[in-house]
């Protein structure tokens, strides 16, 4: 007579094994107006390729690897293919938490990870929620944000809204070359 066999397999299961991360960021409320590239350069001291422009692609590069070398994760789940890049400027600082960062002998992640590991845990909110930023600068830089945070019993659903934009209305006159 044959042994019963049970087949199991879990959802959400973060690609991260029980280690300690190499180094954990945590991000505080008067860091929500700044982009999470400019975070990691200063905190972590990573590079960001890309330009810090609004719609630019900007991507993690873990030094003495490529961005592509570097596997990047929301709340445990992948977010890149291995072999490919992530452009982080596609996720709003006022989202995170913290940012833990893992290099490559802390961790081994499978591909994609050869030169480390990035994952960026969201904040879980303790209570219903709604939050409204704005900002302006120089050059007619506008920036807006709303947040939207609803919890039910176990589920947390948060909505993010943002925008830059800047009317560039700078004074700029060509020399003549050509005369």
């Amino acid at each position: 007579q044959m042994e019963g066999i049970k087949v199991s397999a879990a959802s959400g299961r973060s690609l991260i094994p029980e280690v300690l991360p190499v180094k954990k960021i945590k991000i505080n409320d008067s860091s929500r107006s700044v982009d999470l590239a400019d975070i990691l350069v200063q905190e972590a001291g990573l590079t960001v390729t890309g330009n810090n422009l609004s719609g630019e692609r900007q991507e993690v590069v873990i030094p003495g690897f490529k961005a592509r070398h570097t596997l990047v994760l929301l709340d445990g789940l992948p977010l890149n293919k291995p072999g490919e890049s992530y452009d982080i400027s596609r996720l709003p600082a006022a989202l995170i938490d913290q940012v833990e960062i893992y290099d490559k002998s802390a961790v081994a992640s499978g591909s994609g990870s050869q030169g480390g590991v990035i994952n960026f845990v969201t904040k879980k909110q303790a209570s219903n929620l709604i939050d409204l930023t704005g900002g302006v600068g120089s050059y007619g830089l506008i920036k807006t944000s709303a947040a939207l945070s609803y919890r039910i019993n176990s589920f947390d659903l948060l909505l993010n809204y943002s925008r830059r934009a800047a009317r560039n209305d700078f004074l700029y006159k060509a020399k003549e070359y050509w005369e």
